[in-house]
């Protein structure tokens, strides 16, 4: 330390050696610790090999969830246009089988045509070339066994000779009602205006018109 006096000012001088060195903080490193050890990840994922995805076609995963709504129809093939034509002959040949069957037993049983005709009248009743009875038994029997069983499991007799099934646009499963739509008032339509029918080959997801009507696609599964 120095001092000097000049006209009564005093000033003072601090030397370096004097004066008092700053402190230094030092910088400590903050220990990071892993939010998750990787042995007990292991342990709490249960990493092992039995629990990898297996991997899957996209066939198969469209067949366990019940095939997918309409917009994803591309993981499936719509129905070669050969099958689905077989397929439709061997429903025809059943059909005609139906009616044939019916038909005999509407001549054995005339109380059914009877009844009809008395609800009917007999001018409707005589427009009607079939045996009024023997259609009455036909229906019953056609919805027993073709349009039950494709509500039930998608498949017509011939559809599943040929592995092809019918499903809906909104829901995977067509209900009993969307098939009935598809079996008494679309597919009629289709065939009486043969372009209906005609569709099928025009577009490429293979609908015809009473696909369109009912809502339901046909695919090779």
């Amino acid at each position: 330390m120095s001092d000097s006096k000049d006209d009564d000012n005093w000033e003072f001088e601090l030397s370096e050696e004097t004066a008092p060195a700053k402190k230094k903080k030092k910088k400590t490193k903050k220990k990071v610790t892993p939010l998750l050890n990787t042995q007990k990840a292991e342990k709490i994922l249960n990493l092992d090999d039995s629990s990898r995805i297996e991997k899957k076609s996209r066939r198969q995963m469209a067949r366990e969830v019940g095939e997918a709504t309409i917009k994803a129809r591309d993981i499936v093939e719509p129905a070669a246009h050969w099958k689905r034509l077989l397929a439709s002959l061997v429903d025809g040949v059943v059909i005609g089988g139906i009616f044939g069957v019916s038909q005999v037993i509407g001549g054995l049983i005339p109380e059914i045509g009877s009844s009809i005709e008395e609800f009917l009248g007999p001018e409707i009743i005589g427009s009607i070339p079939l045996n009024v009875g023997g259609v009455a038994v036909a229906l019953v029997l056609h919805f027993l066994i073709m349009v039950v069983p494709v509500a039930s499991t998608q498949r017509s007799i011939g559809k599943k000779l040929f592995k092809l099934k019918i499903l809906g646009t909104m829901k995977p499963k067509a209900p009993l009602g969307v098939i009935i739509i598809r079996e008494y008032i679309a597919k009629p339509l289709a065939i009486i205006s043969v372009i209906g029918l005609m569709m099928i080959l025009l577009n490429k997801n293979r609908r015809g018109l009473h696909d369109y009507i009912s809502g339901t696609m046909v695919l090779d599964m």
